[in-house]
């Protein structure tokens, strides 16, 4: 084999499966180069070990850990629009008992109960 075959062999063949294997293993927890040395030599039989090298405890932990934060962080967020969709609730029916029972030193005036317009254009 000369060097073009080889190179040729090593960019076609081997790399692509060294890449493979090292960033499969990497997502396991486990050595992102040992699994590039491990897919480099050995080819789709290393993609195969991969597949079925199981996950790092310490992995496995810190992914459970990262998946309960993001279920506390949705709890929490439905939390708060809840609480400010009665907020909301609460200034509305404010708005309205305004707008039904005038104040007395308006009650002889129109008043239409909305708010007063902005210094923009009237339609927008």
């Amino acid at each position: 084999m000369g060097p073009v075959e080889l190179i040729v062999f090593l960019t076609i063949w081997a790399l692509p499966f060294g890449v493979l294997v090292g960033i499969l293993m990497r997502n396991k927890g486990r050595s992102g180069c040992g699994g590039f040395a491990l897919g480099f030599l050995l080819g789709p039989i290393g993609l195969v070990i991969a597949f079925l090298v199981k996950e790092s405890p310490e992995h496995l932990y810190e992914r459970i850990e990262a998946e309960e934060q993001v279920r506390q962080a949705m709890r929490q967020r439905q939390t708060d629009d809840i609480e400010s969709d009665e907020r909301i609730r609460i200034r509305i029916r404010r708005e309205e008992q305004v707008a039904a029972e005038k104040r007395a030193a308006f009650r002889g005036d129109e008043y239409w109960g909305r708010g007063v317009p902005g210094f923009g254009p009237p339609d927008a």
